[in-house]
């Protein structure tokens, strides 16, 4: 089989990263996501901790980038630029599944990618998320259109294009058709036809 990379982008509880590392385990590849680039941003650019933990803050608060402070911003655009190096050598050098971090956008062109965006019904991500953090359903499809919005305007921000747009996307995959193991078998059938 060859080398290849896989893009995840998803909706908030559409389940595409417990998806992408069932793939990542099935074929013994990396599997980059937010936590793991956010650790190599913080060593390599001395970013800290709490500098993380305040633009999350600042993310879920549904405040839209382009109005944080400019020192806000600065940071955000280390961590984007730091993490974009990384993807770029990781891609590069050992393929791998990534998750989110517009790595569809960033790994545009690279040679053996495939592209999929991972979605599901409002309902289903509210019942997936009311047992997975025991909230109310209104609070979970508060959180749930936060963390879309969120994810949609830092995509946004760094490529101006919008999120979940078919362009740079081979797939578009409603996980609750197959659930996430049904999903995950789709997309290695998809990669062994692909890149073998």
């Amino acid at each position: 089989m060859q080398k290849f990379i896989l893009t995840i982008g998803r909706e908030f509880g559409s389940r595409g990263g417990e998806i992408g590392k069932i793939v990542a385990d099935h074929y013994q590849i990396p599997f980059y996501d937010k936590n793991t680039l956010d650790q190599y941003a913080m060593n390599m650019k001395y970013i800290k901790q709490e500098d993380l933990e305040h633009l999350e803050d600042l993310a879920k608060s549904g405040l839209p980038i382009k109005l944080w402070s400019a020192p806000d911003r600065a940071i955000l655009k280390s961590i984007y630029e730091c993490e974009t190096e990384y993807i770029k050598v990781f891609a590069r050098d050992k393929g791998g599944v990534f998750i989110g971090r517009c790595a569809d956008y960033i790994l545009e062109g690279y040679p053996n990618l495939f592209c999929c965006f991972i979605y599901s019904p409002i309902g289903v991500r509210i019942n997936y998320l009311v047992n997975k953090y025991g909230l109310t359903p209104e609070a979970t499809e508060t959180l749930i259109q936060r963390m879309d919005h969120s994810r949609h305007d830092y995509y946004k921000y760094f490529t101006k294009q919008n999120r979940g747009e078919r362009h740079n996307r081979q797939l578009f995959l409603d996980s609750s058709m197959l659930g996430v193991e049904g999903s995950a078998e789709l997309l290695k059938f998809i990669i062994d036809h692909k890149f073998s």
